[in-house]
């Protein structure tokens, strides 16, 4: 039993696969509201590992499902706070102050990220930010 318990202490004190963190941050339009998105990102290849990709290639990589993109971050408009998460090319905002959430379509093009809101609604809003 002894023994046991000492292969699973072994197991769980090996150290992980680095992972580090990617943090950007974007100016935004919102609404005729201009605001700061700030986001940190990881990104894993399909077995899980750490993936350590240049910026300009995750679009491609996603699209090919060579990759998966964790992030999170906030968006700070004028009168506005959302934090959000989300994977991949799809993030779920919530309003600070209110609880409310919807989804938001995030596709970075060149040094600007475009936002679709509720993507899969009618007449949704397109928002537009650029890197900072």
């Amino acid at each position: 039993m002894l023994q046991i318990l000492a292969a699973v202490l072994i197991v769980i004190a090996a150290p992980a696969a680095t992972r580090t963190s990617v943090p950007v941050a974007y100016t935004c339009e919102v609404d005729g509201q201009s605001g700061r998105l700030e986001v940190q990102y990881e990104t894993f290849d399909m077995s899980g590992q750490p993936a350590d990709l240049p910026r300009d290639t995750l679009r491609d990589n996603i699209a090919a499902g060579a990759v998966k993109v964790f992030y999170k971050g906030t968006l700070h408009l004028d009168t506005q706070h959302y934090v959000l998460s989300g994977e991949d090319h799809i993030a779920e905002f919530t309003d600070v102050a209110t609880h409310e959430r919807f989804l938001m379509h995030l596709l970075r093009e060149n040094q600007s990220l475009r936002m679709t809101r509720d993507p899969l609604g009618a007449g949704t809003p397109v928002y537009f930010c650029t890197d900072d």
